[in-house]
Order: C-alpha cells, then structure tokens, then sequence
C-alpha cells in the first residue's frame, strides 16, 4: 500500500508548484498579449519625438513643438491640450508651467468622431509664407506655422480633420532655444 500513496503524492506534489509559481496562467499569457498603459505609445508612435528638435536652432525647435502639439490621440487625450503637454520638454519653465486642461475641448466634435474609430491625428506642418517670421533679436524670434491633419482609424478608417495656424515664440536660454509662448491665429474644421 505504500509504493500506491507514493505514487499518488508524487503528482500531487507536482501540481501544487505548478499552482504556486503560476506556470502556465492565463494572466501571464494575458498581460503578455496586451501591453500596460506606461507601454503603450500615443498615436502608435506616429507623432513626432520632441528629442527630434535641434535645440540649437530655433526653426527646428518651432517646427518640432508645432508637429507635437497637433498630434492627438483619441484613446488617450482628452484635449489638444494634453499634445501640448507632451511638448513641455521644448518649453521654459514657465511656459510649460501655463499649459492647464481647458474645461472644454475646442474641437470635442472632431475628438469624438475620432473616438469612434479609435483614431489619431497625422499633422502635416509647413511653415507659413509672407512676413509672419520675426528675428527679434539674436536670443529671440518667432515662426508661424501652418498645420493640417486629417485622423487615421485603428480601423482603417480615415476621419476629417481641419488646419491651423500658430505662432511659436521662442528664446535662447543656456545655448538652447525653448518655446516661450504659442498662439494659435486660426483653426478650421473640414466638413463632415
């Protein structure tokens, strides 16, 4: 009888580690399968890095903020301002310090339809012509830009979007220029 209770507390013992070091779980395979929220990458990872900014002139630094700042994403931003907020780092101090969640959205309407399709916006910026450039002075300048976007589903769908144009003023700050303020002159929303 006691080679039979050997034989059975074998397996026994077996499953009890299996048990307790969780091999084979499905919440491993699960959390394996979707990544956490600190993973996940606002638009797929479509928008444009603020380290892509050449800190040492000041047009790359405007354009860079301006890209930035229209790239939103409908699954995780509430507002336009939360793309501005993940421009910070190309900001000064103060200016970054002022970038506070609107109660409303702007453009919610284009938020919301982009909802629908899981959608974030692809900004396309290009500088604005005539005489809206200004140098300052040699620490100081500012650049208009004009942005459009349209919303590129997770489902393959393409969603309207609209254009914009914005001023960035930037300033020379320990050999690297920063965003000190932007306002945007114009915004228009394409027909549904």
């Amino acid at each position: 009888m006691m080679t039979t209770t050997k034989k059975m507390i074998v397996p026994v013992i077996g499953l009890a580690v299996l048990a307790i070091t969780g091999c084979g779980s499905s919440e491993e395979e699960a959390s394996e399968a979707s990544p956490s929220p600190s993973e996940m990458q606002v638009a797929d990872g479509h928008c444009m890095d603020v380290d892509a900014a050449h800190r040492d002139d000041p047009d790359s630094v405007g354009y860079t903020a301006a890209s930035v700042m229209h790239c939103w994403d409908s699954t995780m931003d509430a507002t336009m301002t939360d793309a501005a907020l993940r421009a910070a780092p190309l900001m000064s101090e103060e200016w970054a310090a002022q970038q506070t969640q609107p109660e409303r959205n702007a453009i919610q309407g284009q938020f919301s339809a982009a909802a629908k399709h899981e959608a974030y916006s692809v900004p396309e910026v290009s500088r604005t012509g005539g005489d809206v450039d200004q140098n300052v002075d040699y620490d100081k300048v500012a650049r208009g830009f004009t942005i459009e976007w349209e919303w590129q589903g997770r489902d393959g769908e393409t969603v309207p979007g609209g254009s914009a144009q914005i001023m960035v003023y930037m300033e020379m700050h320990s050999g690297k220029w920063e965003v000190v303020g932007h306002h945007t002159t114009t915004v228009q929303e394409e027909d549904r």
